[in-house]
C-alpha cells in the first residue's frame, strides 16, 4: 500500500485478489502476482494472472492471457485498475 500510496509501482512479489460474486453467490477468484522475471512473458508488464474456482481449484482452461490483454491499457497505473483506490485507502 505505501508504494501505491506514493504512485509508485507495486513491488515484486505483490498479489492482488479479487472476489466476483455472480447473483449473489461466489462464482470465482482472480489473482494477480507481479514478479519482475515474469516481465518479458506476461503482456502486463511483470504481472501473470490465474482464475480459481470457488473451490480454490485452479482453472486450467484459463491460462490469464485474457485478464493480461484486459489490464494493457492501464501501464500507467502498473497495470492495476485499482491503483486510484489503493493510493486513497487509509
Amino acid at each position: 500500500m505505501a508504494a501505491a500510496k506514493a504512485n509508485q509501482p507495486l513491488p515484486d512479489g505483490t498479489v492482488i485478489m479479487m472476489e466476483d460474486y455472480r447473483n449473489g453467490a461466489l462464482y470465482r477468484y482472480i489473482v494477480m502476482e507481479k514478479r519482475q522475471a515474469w516481465e518479458s512473458v506476461s503482456g502486463a508488464g511483470a504481472w501473470l494472472f490465474r482464475e480459481f474456482a470457488p473451490d480454490r481449484t485452479p482453472n486450467m482452461s484459463e491460462d490469464g492471457s485474457r485478464c493480461a490483454s484486459c489490464h494493457q491499457p492501464q501501464a500507467a497505473t502498473d497495470y492495476v485498475f485499482t491503483a486510484r483506490q489503493m493510493r486513497a485507502h487509509q
